[in-house]
């Protein structure tokens, strides 16, 4: 679900049971008496993730196609139980609180012990990055108004204090295939009320994830200023098809992202705009003060622009293909999603064991630096991939 916390979930959401009886909660109008399958028939899974899995539905009373997504519910006391439990509780609330036409939006939730159930927004346009490759006419333009229906997106969690914690291109979906301005973010499995007692939980895509996220020193504190910083990642490779910071060795990729030093070396950037690359110079700015807020960015020049550059970006989708050809299956519509509580979270221990070793003032016992080290190897490669068909069959039965 997300980077969990060692705080125990005491006390569940309003509208959700300790004792194991059915609870649905409309977003809307309040508490649901009926179980999910009264209400919804569930059609076949399109999604399966480490964390849940997502199938198509079909609301019996008007007939609303929804993306039905079903959690298992831990019943154990573990603590780690317990931080699935909040998560859990958290991203529902999370949802609920939202009323963005840039989000994916909540319509309401089920408790039948051990799951949950989400009935959301179906994004039935699917992948965002899907859709600019099989374009064929990917401009400059096209790209700036994608950015800027994420900024609003951004500007709408941030105004009500919520930071998302992982954007990435593969958390974009969209409503509408033939529409690339109907993307909205999805996946708040690491979103967090940024007034929380400030965050410091290490989490993100490691290709995404801020400087000050990275720092290995675990007193470090951050804010919703990360989710800018990813913003501008996103951006570089909107536009150019490449990742601003990349190396195949992690430890390596940390430590250009913590450099912050941002080079237009691709020769597609001689055919864009100078007001995008200084769009991206000033969000992907290595402190967090300095970078741009979602409000200030939707105001510079090249997103307010009514139009842009209309020419042909070419090799910004030949190198998007070269991009994301290693992560993602043969069948169209594809969508990557990290292991984020455990993959990143690996690989920071051991950038702390690096950074001990270089003398950068974080203590870790040579045994510590061993066993970091180790994990992160172990780490490697863990992720899932969500296929999208291109017909979503909800008339289908429920699989398992």
């Amino acid at each position: 679900m997300g980077c969990g916390s060692s705080a125990p979930a005491s006390e569940p959401l309003g509208g959700l049971s300790k004792d194991g009886k059915t609870v649905g909660k409309s977003v809307s109008s309040g508490a649901v008496k009926q179980k999910v399958r009264d209400k919804y028939k569930i059609g076949k899974s399109i999604g399966t993730g480490g964390f849940a899995t997502v199938h198509t539905a079909t609301r019996k009373e008007d007939g609303l196609h929804v993306a039905m997504k079903v959690m298992d519910l831990p019943k154990g006391n573990s603590l780690e139980d317990q931080d699935t439990r909040k998560d859990i509780y958290s991203e529902i609330e999370l949802l609920s609180s939202l009323k963005s036409d840039h989000v994916i939006r909540l319509f309401e939730f089920f408790v039948e012990t051990p799951k949950v159930y989400l009935s959301t927004e179906l994004l039935a346009g699917g992948d965002l990055l899907d859709a600019v490759l099989s374009s064929g006419k990917y401009t400059e333009e096209m790209a700036r108004k994608v950015f800027q229906r994420l900024l609003l997106g951004i500007q709408d969690l941030h105004q009500v204090g919520i930071a998302h914690r992982d954007l990435k291109l593969e958390n974009l979906l969209l409503a509408n295939k033939s529409d690339l301005t109907t993307v909205k973010i999805c996946d708040l499995g690491l979103a967090k009320r940024s007034t929380e007692s400030q965050l410091k939980t290490v989490c993100g895509t490691p290709q995404y994830v801020a400087p000050e996220v990275i720092t290995g020193k675990p007193t470090q504190k951050y804010g919703p200023e990360v989710d800018m910083w990813s913003a501008g990642v996103i951006l570089f490779m909107l536009v150019s098809g490449t990742p601003p910071f990349s190396d195949k060795n992690e430890q390596s990729l940390f430590r250009k992202i913590r450099k912050a030093k941002v080079e237009f070396k691709s020769p597609v950037f001689h055919k864009l705009t100078d007001d995008v690359k200084d769009l991206i110079k000033k969000l992907l700015v290595k402190k967090p003060s300095e970078r741009l807020s979602a409000a200030e960015a939707l105001k510079h020049p090249w997103v307010a622009l009514e139009k842009s550059n209309s020419v042909l970006l070419n090799e910004t989708t030949d190198e998007l293909k070269n991009t994301f050809q290693g992560k993602f299956k043969k069948a169209a519509h594809v969508v990557l999603s990290v292991n984020k509580m455990n993959k990143l979270k690996l690989l920071l221990t051991a950038a702390a064991a690096e950074n001990a070793e270089a003398g950068l003032g974080v203590d870790m016992t040579p045994e510590d630096s061993k066993k970091a080290k180790e994990e992160r190897e172990e780490a490697q490669g863990t992720y899932a991939v969500f296929p999208v068909p291109k017909e979503m069959d909800v008339d289908g039965d429920v699989e398992g």
